[in-house]
């Protein structure tokens, strides 16, 4: 599901990129077109401008936003984003690894859980006898009179 969701959003951004781009083009062409028209309606009176001569010089006077816009720039465009989306997933990617990193680390690690009930521990002295030689220990924590191994 959610892969069905991300590419559908995916779907969504490049449409709406691709519908910038077209509409910011159109704009720029008729602009182009205008600064064309009017520069050889002036230079018929004033000096003669080739239609190549003016239809150059217009697509220099261009904004930047039209020039990055244009068609021409699309791929470049889609491998820009794609570059972005190739960095968000590299570091997603590596978030994950960080995760599972530290989760294997803490389940190398020993733990020791000592669960004591105090109602279990009784605490009694324990003869043993070597050699002839009796020595008196004092048994603790031990549970239910069995001495803990």
């Amino acid at each position: 599901m959610k892969t069905l969701r991300a590419r559908i959003l995916a779907t969504v951004m490049l449409a709406i990129i691709a519908l910038v781009i077209y509409w910011g083009g159109a704009r720029c062409y008729s602009d182009e077109q205008k600064c064309i028209a009017g520069l050889t309606k002036s230079s018929l009176t004033n000096q003669a401008i080739s239609p190549n001569e003016a239809t150059a010089y217009c697509e220099e006077t261009q904004s930047y936003l039209c020039r990055v816009l244009s068609a021409a720039n699309f791929p470049t465009l889609l491998l820009v984003i794609v570059g972005f989306v190739g960095i968000f997933a590299a570091w997603r990617t590596l978030s994950a690894v960080e995760g599972q990193s530290s989760a294997q680390i803490k389940s190398e690690r020993a733990w020791i859980i000592a669960d004591i009930e105090p109602s279990q521990i009784t605490i009694r002295d324990v003869e043993t006898q070597i050699d002839g030689v009796t020595k008196t220990t004092r048994s603790c924590c031990t549970t239910q009179d069995k001495p803990l191994r």
